[in-house]
């Protein structure tokens, strides 16, 4: 699995690699608050996270999908129930690659790799707290306006983000990007 974002994550690719005909009839979701019968979560602590290597402050888990949920199927199997997506957002190590190696049994995630050619870290009154929050979410298929088909499309769908959705998840052949 892949994870990128705000732009594509890597700082080699160009923006354009976020928009254009790759991306036509993808299918999606929007991540947006409320409840459905599937157990996705944003925040809380329900998995035990490492320290970043940079700041020295716990990752935050950022969001918890519930596997049972069809629409993920591909993203685990019988034996893997919960994905947590985790990332230190006190420092400068969320704008680079990271790996992390997931315990299912006993709910653990382990630091593989942070990477960070900048160290950068939030001022102790800029902090974000942790745990962040827990607010029940729940994906919604992704409308026409969300497929950034070309520039126009993108920037569109990047200004419905933050205010009609969370994140959006996309799921060609489980590359998973999150903005």
């Amino acid at each position: 699995m892949v994870i990128y974002g705000p732009h594509t994550g890597d700082v080699s690719k160009s923006v354009s690699y976020t928009y254009g005909p790759h991306w036509k009839g993808i299918i999606g979701y929007r991540v947006i608050e409320g409840n459905d019968i599937y157990g996705h979560k944003f925040g809380g602590e329900s998995w035990d996270v490492p320290t970043c290597l940079l700041c020295n402050e716990p990752i935050h888990q950022i969001f918890s999908f519930d596997l049972k949920d069809t629409r993920l199927k591909e993203l685990g199997d019988r034996t893997i129930c919960e994905l947590p997506l985790i990332c230190c957002l006190n420092c400068s190590v969320s704008w680079e690659p990271q790996a992390f190696k997931i315990n299912f049994q006993n709910r653990s995630v382990d630091t593989i790799s942070q990477n960070y050619s900048q160290k950068w870290v939030r001022e102790e009154a800029d902090k974000i707290r942790y745990p962040l929050p827990e607010i029940n979410v729940k994906l919604i298929k992704m409308v026409d306006d969300d497929i950034p088909i070309d520039e126009a499309s993108y920037y569109k769908a990047l200004s419905s983000f933050g205010k009609e959705y969370i994140c959006s998840l996309v799921d060609p052949l489980v590359k998973t990007i999150i903005h």
